[in-house]
């Protein structure tokens, strides 16, 4: 299961954001297991949240402004989101199917793009990640290795 597996999970995103951009960890100012901690609570709410554009779209606006206020960048996104697919592929092994990739791919490019535009983002702009929770199944059902 992805969620017992969680805190490894995210302990090794981070592991693998920090050897391909080091540069990043200046942008972490808590300690790695909390934050791991919130990562997880956060993926927990937007997975959770997805099927709603009306939830999602304001949470991920706010979740947007937090991440500019420590740095964040819109090109920090790209890099983040390859690093998070390529660990829940290596996390979930076969489970980790070519349409769980695109499904996760696709979510996260428009998670990416409503944080990254602000609080001026149209609501339409998220409603195509309501069909990527779909893609979800290992993280919200625990239906992996």
């Amino acid at each position: 299961m992805l969620m017992a597996d969680g805190t490894q999970v995210v302990t090794d995103f981070y592991d693998r954001l920090f050897t391909v951009a080091p540069q990043l960890q200046s942008l972490f100012s808590t300690s790695m297991e909390r934050q791991v901690r919130k990562f997880l609570q956060s993926l927990h709410l937007i997975v959770s949240s997805l099927a709603s554009t009306e939830k999602a779209v304001p949470m991920l606006q706010r979740l947007g402004d937090r991440h500019r206020g420590y740095g964040v960048e819109p090109g920090h996104y790209p890099l983040v989101g390859g690093v998070l697919i390529d660990t829940l592929e290596s996390a979930l092994g076969d489970a980790f199917t070519p349409e769980a990739r695109e499904a996760w791919s696709g979510a996260f490019q428009q998670i990416a793009a409503i944080m990254s535009a602000g609080p001026d983002v149209e609501p339409e702009a998220a409603r195509s990640s309501q069909n990527a929770a779909d893609g979800y199944p290992a993280l919200s059902h625990g239906a992996a290795r």
